[in-house]
Parts: structure tokens; sequence; C-alpha cells
């Protein structure tokens, strides 16, 4: 998408109303170097994103690059529709694809359809994310958004690809650190029964679209958890139990 699709007086409005929200305590988040808010403009609702210049260079060595990214993703995230740099802030603009996400969604209960359709369909748009050879640098469920609003996108859509990279194989440790963290990342309070009826929708969706026999996808899994165990940059979120269960559900013991 071209970073002229919102530009002048849109994007000054949209400006304002992001740093109101800010000001105000709406953020979706609000950290030193980012600064994320939901804002509207004629009708329409998008993401806006700034990054504080000099903390993003100094912890990423380079500015947020948006738009690189998109082609990796076509038809799997919102577009970016705008990413300039105003004053001492990178702006970075997104259509906004719903307020859903597979953390905060509404599932408590453990064989509801749609829940278990959303995750499977998280686990397929993994799946494909690979397929393309691309690593995503964040798949915990917070991620993973029901998208209500972009109806050329896939049903769930994946978001905050900051940290994405296009390989020309995307080796097999790089796919097991995805799983993890879509795995680790279930609400502690969420029942046990409920995590792993929906975590185990996701595995096997993403095993039958990623093609994988069950000793691929045994090895995949075990490393997967592995890495859960080891690796310091994985949020261990969901309880021990769930793990278990759903271990046993996929035959993975």
């Amino acid at each position: 998408m071209s970073s002229k699709e919102i530009c002048g007086e849109a994007l000054s409005c949209l400006a304002e109303a992001h740093w109101r929200a800010v000001s105000n305590g709406a953020a979706l988040r609000n950290i030193p170097k980012r600064q994320v808010t939901r804002v509207c403009y004629d009708g329409k609702s998008y993401i806006v994103k700034t990054y504080q210049l000099g903390l993003c260079r100094r912890i990423l060595g380079l500015k947020v690059r948006s738009f690189d990214y998109m082609d990796y993703l076509k038809g799997l995230t919102p577009g970016c529709v705008c990413d300039c740099i105003m004053g001492d802030w990178q702006v970075v603009v997104f259509e906004d694809a719903g307020k859903n996400n597979l953390f905060y969604f509404d599932y408590m209960v453990p064989d509801d359809a749609k829940t278990l359709r959303c995750f499977a369909e998280a686990g397929r748009l993994l799946a494909e994310i690979h397929s393309r050879n691309v690593f995503h640098g964040d798949t915990k469920s917070p991620n993973f958004v029901v998208n209500d609003n972009c109806p050329a996108l896939s049903p769930v859509v994946i978001v905050d690809c900051d940290k994405v990279r296009q390989y020309k194989d995307l080796p097999t440790l790089k796919k097991a650190f995805n799983l993890a963290q879509f795995i680790e990342s279930a609400r502690r309070k969420v029942p046990v029964e409920c995590a792993v009826s929906h975590l185990g929708a996701f595995c096997c969706a993403y095993k039958e679209a990623a093609g994988l026999q069950d000793a691929e996808w045994k090895r995949m899994f075990q490393l997967a958890l592995e890495i859960a165990e080891n690796n310091r940059h994985i949020e261990r979120q969901t309880k021990p139990e769930a793990i278990t269960g759903l271990k046993k559900l996929l035959g993975v013991e």
C-alpha cells in the first residue's frame, strides 16, 4: 500500500486523536518507546502507532519498517496505510481488523464452535506464514485478531508485525519458537479444559495446514515445549495442567 493513502488533513486528524487518547490514558499501549491507540476518522477505525525515533534507533538500530513487511504477509495482516516521520516520532497507521483477539476472546466454553473455529483459523494462519518462509517475532495469542472489519483478509489476522523476517528456507527452530509463543500464551484464568480444547484446535489445524506427518508433528511440538521451558523470551502463562492435557490430547506425551 502507498504511504499516500492516509495523508494531509486525515493524517493530522488521526495524529491529534492519537495523542489525545494517549494523554487521556486511553491508549491500548503506552511505553516510552511506543504508543498504540485505536482512533476513528471519517467513520472508519484505525490503529495508530508512534515510535520515539531516538529510543528506536538505540534499541533497534533503525526505524520500524512496517511497509517493508506488507508483501510478506499480504492478505494475512491489516494494511499499513501510512508510515511517516512527524517531528521526533515515526507515525504508522494500520487498518483496524477488529477488537477481539485470541487472548481476551470470550472463550470460557470448551466446545464453543465459534471459538474452536477461530483458534483453528489461527493455526492455519501461522502455517501459511511459515509456508511463505516468514518468521514473525511475536506470535502470542494477543496478536491474532478476529477479523470483523476487513473482508479482503483472512478470518483471523496477525498484527504487531514490527519484527518480521523472510528466510530462503525458514528453519524448523523458528517455526517451533512461534508455536511455543502461542501455546504458552493462554490466560491464567481460563479453565484448563478450555485451554486444552482451544489450543488443541490451533495445533491440529497447524499440523494439517502445514502438511506434517505424525512423526514430524511430534518432533515439532516437543521442540516447541523445550523452547518454551528454556527460552527466557517466552512468556509462560498457560497453566502447566493445560500443557499436560494438551500433550495427552495430541498424543505426544
